[in-house]
This record gives structure tokens, sequence and C-alpha cells, in this order.
């Protein structure tokens, strides 16, 4: 049973709505609004994500996006985006699940932002949240798997098959094991196959679907293709030639992939782990000293003149002077500098620093700036924008 909007498999049991089976929420809910908007309302949702650019004015959020499942969702929340009041521009990523969002703070806050496009079955977490653990034992099956069968393949293949494709042997050569030879071995090669394609090379298949189906070509069609040709070509020799057949370059191919995506994925997760760790190094909140009232807010609203306390294990918010107290700052994040550095009245500490020691008081100047804050900023333009690779 295939999805309704996109043609993908749907899980069991499916989504329903109207009706019709759906593989995900976002599916359901494309088709739901595309059929209740009016063509105006469609060219909006269309272009909202065109309308992200300089020219734009408001303020920025960054979001991780759970529960994205195709490139369907990437127009769902565009789609979302265009209903909500005060939303300028949204750019979503499937590749990254992250999602940059401007808007105007007068007619939506940032809380009621992420609400409001959490509506569609999405879960939007503000960008200093903590991310759900992965689990990959269901990957790390897949490829134990994969490496397991591939293996039986190349086995059966090399004792049946290369010595008559390398010419060490005639067919002739097989009579006294035919049975063997041209009946059980080429059975048990495509059963094996089937099991790595249908089963290992599942993700990949579904790439290329998903890719085929927005009118796009990524590196799962290729793949697709040469182990769909493989596959497809060994099953017709089958009954033709039951030694003339390629069932390991598709169970090869598989196998090779998934091996790579699964180590690819753990060096990709550590990586995120550590952006994460520089992401989140910004504080959100503040300790503020402002006309002799001192307060909480958020690190966002800080203003030209306004001194800071920073006490011991909080992050600097802001890049300034200090103008009382002193104490050892760690800068490891933004300089490389292994050990804290002595800060004093007068010095100059930079935001996403962290006070190790001692209890500081910093002026932000007459410009509210944050280096830390400015390539965490860097890096979540990097990652929403990142192109969106179906599948």
């Amino acid at each position: 049973m295939s999805c309704a909007l996109c043609g993908l498999p749907t899980p069991q049991p499916p989504v329903q709505a109207n009706g019709r089976d759906y593989c995900c929420t976002g599916c359901s809910e494309v088709a739901r609004l595309l059929g209740t908007m009016s063509e105006p309302e469609v060219a909006a949702a269309a272009t909202v994500e065109a309308r992200d650019d300089p020219a734009v004015q408001g303020q920025e959020a960054y979001f991780h996006v759970d529960g994205m499942h195709c490139a369907s969702c990437e127009r769902l929340i565009s789609l979302v985006a265009s209903r909500v009041d005060g939303v300028l521009a949204v750019h979503a990523s499937y590749a990254t699940a992250t999602a940059k969002v401007v808007f105007d703070p007068e007619r939506i806050d940032a809380a009621g932002l992420g609400r409001r496009l959490s509506a569609a079955g999405y879960r939007f977490r503000p960008r200093g949240e903590a991310a759900p653990e992965y689990d990959e034992r269901a990957d790390l099956l897949r490829m134990l798997a994969g490496g397991c069968l591939a293996s039986a393949v190349m086995m059966l293949s090399f004792v049946f098959v290369y010595p008559l494709h390398a010419g060490w042997v005639e067919a002739q050569d097989y009579a006294a094991i035919g049975w063997l030879a041209f009946e059980l071995a080429p059975n048990a090669l495509f059963v094996l196959t089937t099991v790595q394609v249908g089963y290992v090379g599942w993700p990949i298949l579904r790439g290329a679907a998903t890719a085929l189906r927005v009118r796009g070509l990524n590196m799962d069609v290729l793949l697709a293709l040469a182990i769909a040709s493989a596959y497809a070509y060994s099953v017709f020799q089958l009954r033709h030639d039951p030694l003339d057949l390629y069932f390991d370059v598709a169970a090869g191919v598989v196998a090779v992939v998934t091996i790579g995506r699964f180590l690819e994925r753990g060096a990709r997760e550590a990586a995120l782990r550590e952006i994460g760790r520089f992401l989140n190094a910004v504080p959100a909140r503040a300790c503020v000293v402002r006309g002799g009232d001192c307060f909480f807010c958020d690190a966002d609203e800080l203003m030209p003149g306004d001194r800071v306390v920073v006490r011991e294990g909080q992050a600097i918010p802001a890049d300034g002077t200090i103008t009382d107290g002193a104490g050892a700052v760690d800068e490891s994040l933004l300089t490389g500098e292994p050990f804290p550095a002595e800060r004093q009245r007068g010095d100059r500490v930079l935001g996403g620093a962290v006070l190790r020691e001692g209890h500081i008081e910093v002026d932000v100047g007459d410009q509210v700036r944050s280096r830390m804050a400015d390539l965490a900023k860097l890096l979540w333009n990097a990652q929403a924008r990142t192109g969106a690779a179906p599948g």
C-alpha cells in the first residue's frame, strides 16, 4: 500500500484522512491543505520560502524539526507558515531537519511561533533544547544483515559463477554436480539477493523513489539504477543461463553503501554533537543591571549600555568590558586556548566564554554583540540552507 500523495509505502497502520492512506502526518496535511486552499493561497505558500532574502525585515528564529519524514514535509511547513499571521519568511531543510523562520515580533512571539508551526504534527524545538537520543539498533541490524548476506552471495559466486566468467572452467565441467551448480546455487543467490535488495537496500530504493517523485536526481537514483539493472538481468537469466548471473553486483553495492552510510552516520552524529555544544554555548538568559535594578531577561533583549552580572560557571551573554570583579574565563570554544585566562577590570571578554572562577560585571558597550552568537548564526544559516536530499 502506497501513500496517496508521495507514493512511498505506508506504515501499518497507515495515517488515514478523508478515506485515503498516507505515509505520514505531513503528507496527509499537505493533501488536506492543497484541497482547501485557493489558487492565490497556494501561490503564496509556494513563494513563502522565496521571500527569505535580505530585504525581509524581522526577527529570526531557528528550530530543530522532529518528525520530517519525506520531501513533502518541506512543502507542508511552507503551507502552514503561509497561514500564520506574522511569519515573513521560512526556509526548512529536510536534509538537516532544521528550519529558519523570519517573523514580525509585534504580531507573534517566538514561543507562539513554535506552537503554531507544530500544529501540523511536527515538533519545533528551539535551538537550545536537547535532541532526542538516536537509537542506532535498527541501522546496526540492517548493516550486519547486509554484510552477512553479501558475504554469502560472494562465496557462492566465487565457487560457481566467477570461474565460468573467467574462462577457467566450462559449463560441462559442472555436470557431476549439475543439480547443485545449475539449480540450488542460482536459486540460493536469487533468494539471498532478494532479501538483500528488499530489506537492506530499502532506504536506497525509497530515496530514489522520493527523488523521482519530486522530479529530482540524487545519488540514490544512480545506486538504485545499478542495483535494479544487475538484479533484473540476473532474474531473467535464471531461466536461460543460470550461471550468467550478477546477483553479486547488486548485493555488493547494497552492502558497501549500507555499511558506508552507517559509519558516516556515526561520524556525523559525533560532529553534530560538537556543533550542538558550540551552538548551545550561547546563553539564552542574562542577569542585567539597568537603572539600578537587577533582573533576568532574554539575551536577545540586551540593550546598549547594559551591565551584565556573570557568576561562576555561567556563560557571558555578550562581548564587553569588565567593570567590576575578576575571574578565570574559559574561551576555548572561541580561541582554542585550553586553559582559562585571568581577566580583571578593564579587560575585554567575549560572548559565549564561560566564567570558571570568580564574579564579574560586564558592560556591553554602545553596541550589543556576541562573537559566539555571530558564529552560531552562521552555522544555523548553513544548516537551514543545506539543500534537501529527498529520501
